[in-house]
């Protein structure tokens, strides 16, 4: 499996845990596969950087992997997030470049944090830039 494959996979598996744990302070520690917020910025850049540009569809050779990474991480953390229940976006989904625009603000926002475990920015990200996205369909579950 390559690097960017297991990336997502991983970000999938750590979602499902960051989700679990929205009330409760995350206590992870650093190993060799987790990304920090450092990590996770300059992924996002160049991410938002690619979009912007005049070729979209075109990854500038040397890029591939941050693009990758960032679409896959991002992109995996919202699935798992989003499935647990914490974020519902069935009547209006963001596209994978808003939510990815959304973590890369929050960052930008919050460069005291960016030693921290990337999945925990991205879920802190996104719960805060939804705040009652989950909430009524969490709500409306337990009825």
């Amino acid at each position: 499996m390559s690097k960017l494959g297991l990336a997502a996979v991983l970000a999938l598996i750590l979602g499902f845990c960051a989700a679990g744990a929205k009330a409760q302070e995350v206590n992870v520690e650093f190993n060799d596969w987790t990304l920090s917020g450092n990590d996770l910025l300059h992924a996002c850049s160049v991410f938002v950087r690619v979009m912007d540009s005049n070729a979209p569809r075109s990854v500038p050779p040397g890029d591939g992997y941050e693009f990758g990474l960032c679409q896959g991480y991002v992109g995996g953390i919202a699935t798992a997030i989003s499935a647990r229940g914490y974020l519902n976006f069935s009547s209006d989904p963001p596209t994978l470049e808003q939510l990815v625009r959304v973590v890369l603000k929050y960052l930008n926002g919050h460069p005291e944090k960016l030693n921290e475990i990337g999945f925990v920015l991205v879920n802190n990200a996104l719960m805060a830039a939804f705040p009652d996205s989950g909430l009524a369909h969490r709500q409306g579950a337990a009825k």
